[in-house]
């Protein structure tokens, strides 16, 4: 018998499991399993096994998914796992602590930037590979008057359909590539998820009260 921990590692999609599509840029597609098993150390760390629970962003993440991934996670607890990992999650939790107001949905264009093969640097990695969301390039740098029309276009201040959302600072009008593929215009905010960012925040709210008064200790991390 391994003495080893058996372990049951549920991927959910998300940016961890995208992979780059010609003209749309990165999309959930792959098996974190299997990326996991290239990772040096863990097949002595664990015995590791994995299920594709779901291949969709993080943002159409729904309350049934989560209550599905819970029966999911039990099954294999039951089935003889000793644990489970689940490759989703959130800052969210952080960003409360710190008192996070973001003028922008993510670090896009400002603090990230993707890479194409091709050398083509993008708003993001998954815009990588779509030319209409270039701003330079690695042999020649990031064209700074692109990239500051961009933050222009994209600030919180621009999104009227925002102005009165109570989440706003934590959302900011939600992901780029996400208002890409719904709407055409990246700089749109995603009103086809602001109910499930509403209720994720107020979920994360009363996590985030329940963990400052029962387990401070845990919010010390995000102090450094």
């Amino acid at each position: 018998m391994s003495a080893r921990p058996k372990v049951m590692l549920l991927s959910c999609g998300g940016t961890i499991a995208s992979a780059v599509k010609p003209g749309v840029g990165a999309m959930p597609s792959l098996d974190v399993g299997e990326m996991a098993r290239q990772v040096p150390g863990v097949a002595d760390a664990a015995d590791l096994s994995s299920r594709v629970a779901r291949l969709v962003a993080s943002p159409h993440m729904t309350f049934r998914d989560l209550l599905d991934l819970a029966a999911m996670a039990r099954e294999a607890i039951d089935a003889g796992s000793d644990g489970v990992v689940i490759t989703q999650g959130t800052d969210t939790i952080e960003e409360i602590h710190k008192g996070v107001s973001k003028a922008y949905g993510c670090g896009a264009g400002l603090g990230l930037l993707g890479v194409a093969t091709d050398g083509d640097v993008a708003l993001c990695h998954r815009f990588a590979g779509s030319p209409e969301h270039t701003i330079g390039s690695v042999s020649k740098g990031v064209d700074r008057e692109k990239q500051g029309k961009f933050l222009e276009d994209h600030h919180i201040a621009s999104k009227t359909d925002c102005h009165t959302c109570w989440a706003r600072p934590i959302c900011s009008g939600g992901c780029y590539h996400e208002a890409h593929v719904h709407y055409g215009d990246s700089s749109h905010a995603n009103l086809h998820y602001c109910t499930w960012v509403r209720s994720w925040t107020h979920t994360c709210l009363t996590i985030y009260g329940a963990l400052a008064e029962k387990n401070p200790a845990f919010l010390a991390r995000f102090d450094a």
